[in-house]
């Protein structure tokens, strides 16, 4: 994108190179956001799935299992359409 960018021809598709810049951007973001939770998510599973951590601390793993499952879902729904272009600029996908 910044090689077309650069070239002294691109005045006729600059919106789209904006418009590409921003939406790898935001497709960025929420790779990063994605792998971060992965990270955590690696860390936790194991103290979660201890029986006696789940009944020493009841409400952080219910938080634990919510989080798990809302990122379950949203995974599914990603790889119900993998096109990073739909599946990563869909709406609230930051949040």
């Amino acid at each position: 994108i910044e090689s077309i960018e650069q070239s002294p021809y691109s005045f006729h598709v600059r919106t789209d190179i904006e418009e590409w810049n921003k939406n790898l951007a935001v497709i960025s973001k929420v790779l990063e956001k994605w792998v971060a939770c992965q990270r955590v998510w690696l860390h936790l599973e194991p103290i979660f799935n201890n029986q006696q951590m789940q009944e020493c601390l009841p409400e952080d793993y219910r938080q634990f299992k919510d989080s798990q499952t809302t990122y379950k879902r949203l995974m599914w729904s990603v790889s119900q359409n993998p096109k990073a272009r739909f599946s990563l600029l869909a709406n609230n996908r930051l949040e």
